[in-house]
């Protein structure tokens, strides 16, 4: 077999599928390098398209058939397994997607100092376990999300300012997720957003310049990354997105001065925090704002807000009208004129013993205690419990001792042996849903219950006389 070989020789290949209306693609090589033209009746320029040889350092070719080669095309050198440096030489102005991706033994990545790259795509160096230094050149106004994922190695990099045209200076989603070693980021002084998992999983981050003005502080942006001790919230934040901090070791929050609503499950998972302090604006709990931080004890409002805190709980001044926030605590004995358990309020909570005294009125919102698990619950006062109040809960003895009035669905699918409704005035449809035979429902009198009280139980339903 002969092996030929022509260096800077030209090889046209052509590929088409006949009758299936497909446009001819046309590459061409010179050496170990493809290449693509950009428009084949008005050629202005090339894109790189791929590397076939062995060497370990590899300079990008600058020119082809005395035209520019000013984009790496993607997938060109994805999966080659010989490249430990890679030279991107001024020409360059965009490398697409996985261009670079998922290249065993690559180190290091370097621009010339006049360099022209401005966009980088989609995953570009993702998942290259060796990468340590990359310096992004100045001149990238775009990037494209994933661009480092699972890069292990890299330690240190610099984020240079660029602009999104909806999102403003951003870290895009997903651009450091899994770089375990990542300890400091460089980043500019004018970003505003930080993306989605932008550096969930970065394990060796233990501190991060928040800019004052950053805005937006994505969906699990930080999660399972090394983030601990006290966050201090940007002077400009807006918004924290759900799981911003998942299962990190921060202890305390710090809201700034204007920060005003904390959305559904922005707290999520976080087992050491302890306290969270809000600013003189904050007026707002989204349901579910704070989930699964059991070890929460103190929540800090400055400001004339009419709120206070008592036993982790979240009181309206004017007579705890509303409860937002518990984490999971032994024991709660409240007893007010009027008390409200907002929606979601004790979701998965985990309580021993729970007393609620609402001497004039009591109102338990949907979902207020879904997935808790409570030990003994006494209820007084005139009660009204909103559908679903209790669903999916498993509690070990309930004492309704007020006027009651039970919503649609409001036990169902609970783990209870034995309820009393001795004082309940009416009971809605399908209250004990999901109730099985080893289950006990004591009741006076029906006459004022929903016709369809018992609909999709199976309990024991005994009258008291």
């Amino acid at each position: 077999m002969f092996r030929i070989r022509k260096i800077a020789a030209l090889v046209v290949l052509s590929f088409a599928l006949f009758g299936c209306g497909t446009e001819v693609v046309q590459q061409e090589t010179s050496g170990d390098f493809s290449f693509t033209i950009n428009d084949a009746e008005n050629p202005e320029y090339y894109a790189l398209s791929g590397y076939t040889g062995n060497e370990d350092t590899v300079t990008l070719p600058t020119t082809h058939n005395s035209l520019p080669v000013r984009e790496v095309a993607s997938q060109a050198f994805s999966g080659h397994n010989t490249i430990k440096t890679i030279v991107i030489t001024a020409s360059y102005t965009t490398i697409f997607d996985d261009a670079f991706s998922n290249m065993p033994l690559l180190e290091t990545v370097s621009f010339e100092e006049d360099a022209t790259l401005a966009i980088i795509l989609d995953y570009a160096f993702a998942n290259n376990p060796l990468l340590k230094e990359i310096n992004l050149p100045t001149s990238i106004v775009s990037l494209g999300r994933g661009i480092f994922k699972n890069c292990l190695q890299l330690e240190t990099i610099s984020i240079p300012h660029f602009v999104d045209i909806d999102q403003g200076v951003f870290i895009p989603e997903e651009t450091f997720m899994g770089c375990v070693a990542l300890k400091t980021v460089g980043v500019s002084s004018t970003l505003s957003m930080i993306g989605t998992r932008a550096f969930e999983g970065c394990t060796s981050l233990v501190n991060f310049m928040f800019r004052d003005t950053i805005t937006t502080i994505s969906d699990y942006a930080f999660a399972n990354s090394g983030l601990t001790d006290r966050f201090i919230c940007p002077q400009g934040l807006m918004k924290l997105g759900e799981g911003a901090f998942f299962s990190t070791t921060i202890t305390d929050i710090v809201f700034n001065a204007t920060f005003s609503a904390l959305t559904t499950r922005s707290l999520l998972a976080m087992p050491n925090l302890r306290t969270i302090t809000f600013g003189a604006l904050f007026s707002e709990f989204a349901p579910f704002a704070i989930v699964d931080c059991p070890n929460v004890t103190e929540i800090i409002l400055d400001g004339n807000l009419n709120f206070s805190i008592e036993n982790n709980l979240l009181f309206d001044a004017s007579g705890a009208e509303l409860i937002y926030v518990t984490p999971s605590i032994k024991t709660i004995n409240i007893t007010k004129p009027r008390l409200i358990i907002s929606e979601g309020a004790f979701y998965a909570s985990q309580i021993e013993t729970l007393v609620l005294n609402g001497t004039i009125s009591l109102i338990i919102n949907e979902l207020a205690f879904k997935e808790a698990v409570i030990g003994t619950i006494t209820l007084n006062g005139v009660i009204t419990m909103r559908n679903n109040a209790f669903s999916s809960s498993e509690i070990s003895s309930i004492s309704l001792l007020g006027t009651t009035i039970i919503g649609n669905y409001a036990f169902s699918d609970v783990k209870l042996s034995v309820i009393d409704l001795t004082h309940v005035t009416y009971v809605g449809v399908g209250a004990f849903y999901n109730w099985d035979g080893s289950q006990t429902i004591r009741y006076r009198d029906a006459t004022n219950y929903s016709t369809m009280w018992r609909f999709g139980s199976l309990a024991n339903f005994e009258q008291i006389t």
